[in-house]
């Protein structure tokens, strides 16, 4: 089970792979870097991280089947820096390594 928290970020529930006290991970998405939604630096920026979180939401729940693939620890505490590999209509996509459409320096 996953849950989009913006358009780079997801919530993974690994409970089946991993012990209860690391079972609830955020995974950043690698090589995709959406503009912001929490804390936007103007309305354009928000509008297309709005935008971005969307995509994301649509593709992870048409996906049967969610794989984190090569996870590392991320620079920030609590995060997995990680390609998520989609099962959607029977065939795989690397949301992971989609480009994002519009980025922000981080």
């Amino acid at each position: 089970m996953a849950r989009v928290i913006d358009g780079d970020t997801v919530a993974v529930d690994a409970s089946a792979d991993l012990p209860p006290e690391l079972s609830s991970l955020k995974v950043r998405l690698r090589s995709v870097d959406t503009p912001e939604t929490l804390r936007p630096k103007c309305e354009a920026e928000r509008i297309v991280g709005e935008a971005a979180t969307v995509f994301a939401d649509r593709a992870i729940n048409m996906a049967s089947l969610i794989v984190v693939r090569d996870p590392e620890w991320g620079k920030w505490g609590g995060h997995v820096v990680a390609d998520l590999v989609l099962d959607v209509n029977g065939g795989r996509s690397p949301l992971g390594r989609l480009p994002a459409t519009a980025s922000t320096q981080m």
